[in-house]
Formats: structure tokens, C-alpha cells, sequence
């Protein structure tokens, strides 16, 4: 029998608070076709079925620069959650 072992990653991001309907909803009103093309971007190498995205809740808004855009402005701290098995050897 072997044993499986759950490992979750978890990756911390500085993002404008005006992209987070688009990444948690999949809502890009309001985005110019520039930030949904920077949006797409970013979330290119983050698209996989063991993901999710998840918003802090006591993290609140700062003045910080977006991971996505490299613009300075108002912010918020996104994880992005990977939830992956692996399987041990032989007990």
C-alpha cells in the first residue's frame, strides 16, 4: 500500500485592486484592452486545475507597485493556491 502525501504551495502577489474582479470573477469590466492583455498575461503561467486564488481578508488596500502592470497605485495581496498529491513509496 502507499502512502499519499497532499502538499499545497501557496504564492503571494501584489496586485491593483481594480484586477480582482477580473482574476476571482472573470469580470474584466472596466479594464482597458491594455490591462486585460497585461491581465492574460500574468495569469498565463497560473492556469492549472489544481489552482485557485485567494484574497486575504484582513490584508486591506496599500499603495504598493502591481505585479501586473509594474504601475504604482492602489494594491491588494492575492495568494494563488496549488493543492498537488504525490504518492510515497511502500510503507
Amino acid at each position: 500500500m502507499r502512502d499519499t502525501k497532499t502538499t499545497i504551495e501557496v504564492y503571494e502577489f501584489t496586485v491593483g485592486a481594480h484586477f480582482i474582479g477580473a482574476i476571482y470573477y472573470a469580470d474584466y469590466t472596466g479594464l482597458t484592452d491594455d490591462e486585460e492583455q497585461q491581465l492574460n498575461d500574468f495569469l498565463k503561467g497560473y492556469e492549472a486545475d489544481n489552482t485557485h486564488w485567494d484574497v486575504p481578508q484582513d490584508d486591506g488596500v496599500k499603495f504598493a507597485r502591481c505585479e501586473v502592470s509594474g504601475q504604482v497605485g492602489d494594491c491588494i495581496t492575492i495568494n494563488l493556491v496549488r493543492v498537488g498529491n504525490t504518492e510515497e513509496s511502500p510503507r
